[in-house]
Formats: C-alpha cells, sequence, structure tokens
C-alpha cells in the first residue's frame, strides 16, 4: 500500500445503520463509527466518522464485527463536492480503510487497547515463561581506557521555527 500524507487512524463504535454492498465481484461496507469527547468542564459531545472499507477488509469485517464494537480503522480522507436536489453545492467527507483491527465486542472483555491496535508483525515476542538458568560467564579483566582527545564542536544549526512546536 502506497503510503500517502492523509494517512489516518481513528478508533470508534460501530454505529447500527452500517450497510453493505456487493458491485463488481467486490465487497462494501458502509458505516459510522461514534467517538465521544469529552470537556474538562463535564461537557461532552459526540461525532459520527463516516468509513467506507472494501475487498478483503470489508469480507473480514462482516464476518467479525457487529454494532456497538469498538475498531480501530487505518484509511485515508477522501473529501467529495457535490450538487444537493435544491442546486447547493455541498462536500461530503469519508474514512475509506484498507485495514481495522477490532479492539473488542460487546459483552467482550476488552483487550489491552496497545495489543489491540498494534498488528501481530509489529509486537514485540512475548517473554518466556520460564527461563532455564543459565551458567554465570567469569569476570573479564578490566582493560584500561585509552585516554580521549578532544574533538572538534559541532557549529550551531539555524533553528527552524517548527521546531518550538
Amino acid at each position: 500500500m502506497t503510503k500517502m500524507m492523509n494517512d489516518m487512524t481513528v478508533m470508534g463504535r460501530v454505529m447500527p445503520e452500517t450497510r453493505s454492498n456487493d458491485s463488481n465481484g467486490r465487497t462494501y461496507v458502509n458505516g459510522y463509527l461514534s467517538n465521544e469527547r469529552s470537556f474538562d468542564t463535564g461537557r461532552s459531545e459526540t461525532n459520527k466518522v463516516p468509513f467506507t472499507l472494501s475487498g478483503e477488509a470489508a469480507d473480514r469485517f462482516l464476518q467479525e464485527v457487529e454494532p456497538g464494537a469498538v475498531i480501530v480503522v487505518n484509511g485515508y480522507f477522501q473529501s467529495s463536492e457535490f450538487k444537493r436536489d435544491d442546486g447547493s453545492q455541498a462536500v461530503s467527507y469519508r474514512l475509506r480503510g484498507y485495514d481495522f483491527y477490532r479492539v473488542y465486542q460487546p459483552g467482550e472483555i476488552a483487550k489491552p487497547l496497545q495489543q489491540a491496535i498494534q498488528p501481530e508483525f509489529e509486537r514485540a515476542p512475548e517473554a518466556p515463561t520460564q527461563a532455564a538458568p543459565q551458567p554465570q560467564p567469569e569476570p573479564a579483566a578490566q582493560q584500561p581506557e585509552p585516554p580521549v582527545t578532544p574533538t572538534q564542536q559541532p557549529t550551531p544549526q539555524a533553528q527552524s521555527p517548527y521546531q518550538s512546536w
């Protein structure tokens, strides 16, 4: 998959209005992820993020996910312009997903988030449960350190205005 500047990852709860269809032998899933955002003032808001999955990701989604499940969708941002029935111009936005990770289904005990969103091939191998005792190597005689000669100091570089962010 080609990486682009607008790659994004969104986590949310799958809304019940998710629909699927087949077109030209390819499966598509269109739905919404619900995201709740809370503020320090006690106020909160819920946003719906439209998403589309296709092909193998859509097939897997239909087998593994039900409404209310929390998933992480990796994809890219897509917008399209259209005219409304009244003739006014409008823009729609959508997350075009190329894969997803299920965090948990309703009724499941949630997996730790990092485990849920980190693909299998990126995970560090798990530590063995019981390690066999290893023979301890004998300490080697310490060698004296050679004297260090002074080196040239680095010249200061111009600071980018973005470094202060």
